[in-house]
């Protein structure tokens, strides 16, 4: 009898050896992966499948991100729509297809993705669903702006247009070519025709532009031209700086009337745990706007300002605040006169970043307004500023360009306001399109009901030590006229809250309060609209007693923002559910089912209360919910003369 026995081993042996290889490939692919080197994953993925390996979900659901990472959209599409038929997967499948299908223009589809993602958070899918629908409103609009891919423009990622003496100079990363256009006309000169005597330092113009800056941190002349400050990111692309965790700052040279250039010195807050950059400075120079990741902040990067106090010597920088800050990113920030031009990838907007204007009015900051479709499209602009003619120009990523990252010029517009749609004083621009950034849905609850049901107040921005105080009001009517017979009527609405009269706009605003955070907002106006107070809306403010008075104290049954302790005593049962030092960091809607959500403070910090409960016992039944639910921490306690007390520690 013939034996099989060294055949089987061999086979055996074999399929040993392909396992251990597929193991090893995969190991390859997830470290890639974590290591967000999209590139090296999808090719180990792939090999994976040449290998006649089968991918989980897991494995589908990385390589689908790392084709959308790397602008494979055709394939990462595919793969996504696979993964949304099948059970078991990540719902942040929903948000990243969702992602990409409005990256593509698709709104309608996306909706459909972002509504699957509510499985997850109902909040931020709702935002992102708003969005959509702005987007296809905004995007429809006729409009009379003229659009240029300019001709220094190549086939690669191109410099950064750059400010210099009211011209804008130009140029591509590859080539080191440098051309300007004079604030007069179209006339093209060279770098070394801006700056006299540029070969007498190192460090010129053509070298901080091209090998430093490299079209992606950027680079910011003082008006007379005497000093600059850029960002060495040491070639890395918009997606990898937006990605990166430390390593880079901003630096600075001074120029003398001759040209020459002293050595570069470094911002001195840098840290090696974060990153600083997109520097733009101040007309004078004395001060620096900038966008950087480090700890602190509202979401990934925000806008930041300081000020020069002597050579080298700034103040410690501020958080530009809420108003502009957001759970996104802000970046490449520009200031003309009194207006901010920041692009965002958060504020409404139609996809990827968006460039907005802000106008400062002494301390204040005017409404963050989008600058519509004749700059910003589904892909990503930055880099935007204006030259003396009101001319705009900008970086972006959109389809039709010569390149990756072409510059484009915009002739004069009448900027919209988002809300109003009416024309504002003084705002003429032009431009838009799109990025390579890693986007994610923020672990952050914002206002589910943007748009025309909930918005912002014209914006109030103060220092940012007042800028942590905004708060959310419930604004239930406005009127031109006002007395206090016409007051009374608001009484009744102290069950719902204190009830505040603001002045705004010419007008009297009747609003409901106090919340902390959006979230504590949105659960009372849910109660609101329940019992037919059909046109209520949540709107943020800051508590400015000059606009800002109590008409009627709310009821006992209201809970606005009292103190905690940690003594026991007898009293009324609540579940003290957990603490978070930025109150938006709480979805609401995972727990709005099993009670009244309350929203306390201490020492600064948000806490979450979920009341009442008559009886211990039911209180019990509530937590043991909430342990199923992961509120590990959570425990039960008992009010008293606004105070609370931890029971059965």
């Amino acid at each position: 009898m013939k034996s099989y026995g060294p055949i089987m081993s061999a086979v055996l042996i074999f399929l040993f050896s392909l396992a251990g290889q597929a193991q090893s490939n995969l190991k390859k692919a997830n470290r890639a992966f974590e290591s967000l080197d999209y590139p090296s994953a999808v090719l180990a993925f792939e090999s994976m499948i040449k290998a006649g390996s089968v991918l989980d979900l897991t494995s589908k659901h990385r390589l689908a991100y790392s084709y959308k990472m790397t602008q494979q959209n055709g394939k990462a599409a595919s793969l996504y729509t696979e993964l949304s038929n099948q059970v078991g997967v990540d719902p942040e499948v929903y948000f990243e297809y969702g992602d990409l299908l409005r990256s593509e223009t698709d709104f309608v589809q996306a909706k459909i993705y972002f509504e699957k993602y509510k499985i997850k958070s109902p909040v931020i899918a709702e935002y992102f669903i708003q969005a959509c629908d702005y987007a296809i409103v905004e995007l429809g609009r006729p409009n009379n702006c003229k659009l240029s891919n300019m001709p220094t423009n190549t086939d690669q990622p191109d410099q950064a247009p750059v400010s210099y003496r009211g011209g804008v100079i130009m140029g591509s990363e590859i080539t080191g070519d440098l051309t300007a256009k004079t604030p007069g006309g179209t006339e093209l000169k060279t770098a070394p025709q801006i700056v006299a005597n540029p070969n007498t330092f190192p460090s010129r113009l053509e070298d901080v532009l091209t090998d430093e800056a490299m079209g992606k941190g950027s680079a910011s002349f003082s008006e007379d031209g005497s000093v600059v400050a850029f960002t060495r990111t040491g070639g890395k692309s918009l997606a990898e700086v937006l990605r990166s965790k430390s390593g880079m700052n901003i630096h600075f040279s001074h120029i003398s009337k001759a040209g020459s250039w002293s050595e570069p010195v470094a911002f001195p807050f840098a840290r090696d745990e974060y990153v600083n950059a997109f520097p733009s400075l101040s007309k004078d120079g004395n001060t620096l706007y900038f966008a950087s990741n480090q700890p602190g902040g509202f979401g990934g990067f925000d806008l930041y300002s300081s000020k020069k106090m002597g050579e080298n010597t700034w103040t410690v920088p501020e958080n530009m605040g809420s108003i502009i800050n957001t759970p996104g990113n802000e970046l490449s920030p520009y200031t003309n006169q009194n207006d901010l031009f920041f692009s965002s990838d958060w504020h409404l907007g139609f996809g990827g970043f968006d460039v907005f204007k802000t106008t400062q009015n002494g301390v204040s900051w005017t409404d963050i307004a989008n600058l519509g479709a004749c700059v910003n499209s589904t892909k990503d602009e930055f880099n935007f500023l204006i030259d003396q003619n009101g001319d705009a120009y900008f970086t972006s990523n959109r389809q039709g360009g010569k390149g990756a990252e072409d510059i484009y010029k915009t002739a004069k517009i009448v900027l919209r306001n988002q809300q109003n749609l009416k024309p504002l004083k003084d705002s003429e621009i032009g431009i838009k399109s799109g990025l390579d950034v890693d986007v994610k849905a923020p672990q952050m609850s914002i206002n589910s009901a943007m748009m025309d049901d909930v918005y912002e107040d014209p914006a109030i921005y103060n220092h940012p030590e007042l800028q942590s105080e905004k708060v959310y009001f419930i604004q239930i009517a406005a009127m031109s006229q006002f007395n206090d017979q016409i007051a009374a009527r608001f009484e009744k609405y102290t069950r719902y809250g204190d009830v505040f009269m603001v002045q705004a706009d010419n007008a009297v605003k009747i609003r409901i309060g106090v919340f902390p955070n959006l979230n504590a907002a949105l659960s009372q106006l849910r109660i609101l609209k329940s019992n037919g107070i059909r046109d209520a809306f949540v709107i943020g403010d800051i508590l400015d007693e000059s606009r800002v008075k109590v008409l009627f104290k709310g009821s006992t049954d209201f809970v606005s923002t009292p103190t905690e302790s940690t003594e026991n005593t007898d009293g009324q049962y609540k579940i003290r559910v957990a603490e978070f030092q930025a109150p938006d960091w709480f979805d609401s809607s995972k727990i709005n089912d099993l009670g009244r959500i309350e929203h306390w403070t201490k020492s600064g910090k948000t806490i979450i209360i979920l009341g009442d409960f008559n009886t211990e016992t039911e209180a019990q039944s509530v937590l043991s919910k909430l342990t199923e639910r992961g509120y590990k921490d959570a425990y039960i306690c008992s009010e008293k003369d606004g105070k609370l007390y931890r029971v059965n520690k």
